[in-house]
């Protein structure tokens, strides 16, 4: 959770766990890169019913991710294991015990196992012979492909089981194509990046190295090279930003992220029970890096895909399938709507709505679909099993907004009407999102709730609110937000202590 693990941070420890859970997620992976986590971050797990998929300390280099074989090394890795097992085996939360982090022949790109790496085979059996009731995977990922990316895919579509990547944004209608064409069971590792949040940012950036924001910077090369994508964010604007606007480049980036990795975690959602689970890289950022593929940042900041990924795992859900989101060139928008409900598998009855609205929030299109149920499951699973249900394929005349923007807006409601879940998705009639940048100023009024408990936000003018972020001087725990349509409303709470 920190890389300076030498101090303890009991109040850390917890909101960024307490943040897990209530982003809905149900395992977090420990990875082999990092430590063997504390018996307070255990303990918290248990308490938070968080799952944890428990790494040795074993990851690629990135030069080379074959682990040594001498004799001295197997008794060293043996010893470390023995101490470790029986330290960790009591927790509930404890789910999975793995040897480490994209340990393969790197040549190939083939992920190890028992049978021909020596240290994951005696890794392997100290957990059989002191854990054996726990489950045990050889590596993550454990193949037999090594990466999800688009040759590779069509090359072997069912080689694709326990998969990495990729960590980057593809592009627009590139995030799309990769992840509509997803068929692993497993996406155990994959990303989007994204600049930190700017509290963090000023807070480990010095003020006379903020620009230009790309690699060419060597203090921001330092501070997150593998993650900072100025130029894909400038190109996705239409080249309208430059690296030399740090508040333009976080926003444009974040915006990325959020979009990006959201239709990542739902494309892989709708292809449940196929696809049995999805684990972004990564929840946290451990260390003070000004790029990361983070959702939260070191200071504990939850950025906006925090709120994407949360809002993707919410047991109702509404999503849809698409493209692109930039559509120059084209005569029809196209989607496919889907929905679950998690707790109400096989319920029908409902509805799902779709509206194509401009910035002024009046509606270009709408279509109204049944919600369908997803039919008897083939036996029990568990209650959190997504059970993706197609509502069907939506085809309208492009919109042709003066802005070139317009939102596609989703609503799952129940049969009485009640709704259940929304979800809302940027769109341009244009090649990028440049005309993002040309939006008019929306007017926002605030008011606290009694005890300052909470902040009512209610759009009194101006176009739609796009890419809404609450921050201000109130606790880190304090939630964000998404979009607010013209004459709409909204009420966010404070988090209160988990009892």
């Amino acid at each position: 959770m920190d890389a300076r693990h030498g101090v303890p941070r009991p109040r850390k420890l917890d909101h960024l766990l307490r943040l897990a859970a209530d982003a809905h997620v149900n395992l977090v992976r420990v990875w082999g890169g990092g430590l063997i986590e504390s018996e307070d971050f255990h303990r918290a797990c248990d308490r938070l019913g968080l799952l944890v998929w428990q790494e040795f300390a074993l990851s690629s280099s990135g030069i080379d991710s074959v682990p040594a074989a001498d004799a001295e090394y197997l008794a060293l890795m043996e010893r470390e294991a023995r101490a470790i097992v029986p330290a960790l085996r009591h927790h509930p939360s404890l789910a999975v015990w793995s040897p480490g982090n994209e340990l393969h022949d790197t040549a190939a790109a083939r992920p190890l196992a028992e049978n021909d790496s020596p240290v994951i085979k005696v890794l392997a059996d100290v957990v059989a012979e002191l854990d054996p009731d726990r489950a045990w995977l050889p590596g993550s990922p454990s193949g037999p492909a090594f990466l999800n990316r688009a040759d590779i895919v069509a090359a072997d579509p069912d080689g694709q089981h326990d998969v990495h990547g990729p960590w980057e944004h593809q592009g627009h209608g590139g995030q799309q194509r990769l992840y509509d064409a997803g068929t692993c069971l497993l996406h155990s590792e994959f990303g989007v990046e994204g600049m930190a949040n700017r509290r963090t940012w000023e807070a480990v950036v010095p003020p006379d190295d903020r620009t230009p924001t790309g690699r060419d910077n060597p203090v921001l090369e330092h501070l997150g090279a593998w993650w900072n994508n100025t130029p894909l964010v400038c190109t996705a604007f239409g080249d309208r930003i430059g690296p030399a606007g740090p508040d333009a480049v976080r926003r444009a980036s974040r915006q990325l992220q959020y979009d990006g990795l959201r239709y990542a975690v739902e494309a892989n959602l709708r292809r449940a029970p196929r696809s049995s689970g999805t684990v972004p890289w990564q929840f946290n950022e451990p260390f003070p890096n000004a790029w990361c593929t983070s959702a939260v940042d070191h200071r504990g900041d939850p950025k906006p895909a925090y709120h994407g990924v949360r809002r993707a795992y919410r047991p109702r859900h509404v999503c849809a399938r698409f493209a692109t989101q930039v559509w120059a060139g084209e005569s029809t928008f196209r989607a496919g709507l889907w929905s679950w409900q998690q707790d109400r598998p096989t319920a029908g009855g409902g509805t799902v709505t779709a509206r194509l609205l401009g910035m002024d929030g009046v509606p270009f299109a709408e279509t109204v679909l049944p919600a369908r149920g997803a039919g008897e499951p083939a036996g029990p699973g568990p209650h959190n099993s997504v059970p993706a249900v197609r509502a069907g394929e939506w085809r309208v005349p492009l919109p042709a907004p003066a802005d070139g923007l317009f939102v596609l807006d989703l609503a799952l409601r129940g049969p009485d009407g009640t709704l259940l879940a929304d979800n809302r998705y940027l769109h341009t009639t244009t090649a990028d999102l440049a005309p993002l940048l040309d939006l008019g100023e929306a007017r926002i009024e605030t008011r606290t709730g009694p005890g300052t408990d909470s902040v009512e936000l209610r759009h009194t003018g101006g176009p739609a609110a796009l890419g809404l972020y609450l921050t201000d001087a109130r606790p880190y725990e304090a939630p964000g937000l998404g979009s607010l349509l013209p004459k709409a409303s909204l009420r966010v709470l404070r988090h209160t202590e988990l009892k």
